[in-house]
């Protein structure tokens, strides 16, 4: 997709991170879809979902219409800067149809085969995003942040609730506890392995609500264990790198889909 100045676009949403902290937007959440022309994975900032218009907020796997433009501070080239106040939602893939999503997915040019492609692909073209379906899972569990990471995250905090910012009064973030670390064997020879925290939120969201419960750490492990089950479950991983580390590729997302069996001629 090439522009070069503000032009609407239509997007389908494909998952979003946690959200962080931002001096200058009081919080930005990583958002990646697919363009609706291409079926090329794109990024889109700044979205401060949580302070946005209730008509502009959207989920995964939602049709948005917004005016876009190339990000002129960002050099990786899937980065698009977005108006907020020009998203428009439409219609979401429900999850009655899980096929229809699997299969946008399959199309997108956005799929490689393995973390190791999409790295040879940063190389030669600055390729950012990825699309990768593992071909194992080879473990799943929670670390805990360290309290360095919470003493820089109120650090943060604290700063932005001492300045005035465009968006308005912030609104308090709760500080992410834990990393949910997933390993993984990539369908490629060349691959030995990778491990990453993942960043989706709906994650951190059940992580959240479920405090105080004490099997909250179980409860969550076994949310992830079936939602990455690939004996059960076709799994797509979301990889995009980072701003200043275009290099390093984090887990950003997740979607999964039951398998579709074909059925006996006698059931």
């Amino acid at each position: 997709m090439q522009l070069e100045k503000w032009a609407e676009r239509r997007i389908l949403i494909l998952g979003m991170t946690y959200p962080s902290y931002s001096r200058k937007y009081l919080e930005n959440v990583c958002t990646g879809g697919l363009d609706s022309e291409t079926l090329q994975m794109v990024r889109l900032h700044p979205i401060p979902l949580r302070y946005m218009e209730e008509g502009s907020r959207f989920h995964s796997f939602q049709w948005i219409s917004a005016r876009v433009m190339p990000h002129q501070s960002d050099p990786r080239p899937e980065s698009l800067r977005v108006e907020p106040d020009s998203i428009r939602v439409g219609q979401q893939i429900p999850a009655a149809q899980m096929q229809e999503r699997v299969r946008l997915l399959r199309k997108s040019p956005s799929r490689v085969r393995s973390v190791e492609e999409l790295h040879a692909l940063e190389k030669s073209e600055h390729r950012s995003l990825g699309i990768v379906q593992p071909k194992e899972i080879t473990g799943i569990r929670l670390r805990p942040k360290t309290e360095a990471d919470r003493r820089d995250w109120l650090r943060i905090e604290r700063l932005l609730f001492r300045q005035q910012a465009m968006f308005g009064t912030p609104k308090r973030l709760d500080f992410p506890e834990v990393d949910f670390v997933v390993s993984w064997l990539c369908d490629d020879p060349t691959c030995k392995g990778h491990e990453k925290g993942l960043k989706k939120w709906d994650l951190h969201e059940l992580y959240r609500k479920l405090k105080g419960d004490p099997m909250r750490d179980e409860k969550t492990l076994e949310m992830m264990r079936n939602q990455l089950n690939l004996k059960e479950r076709e799994v797509f991983f979301f990889l995009g790198s980072f701003r200043r580390r275009m290099y390093q590729f984090g887990l950003m997302d997740t979607f999964s889909a039951p398998i579709e069996r074909q059925r006996s001629l006698f059931e």
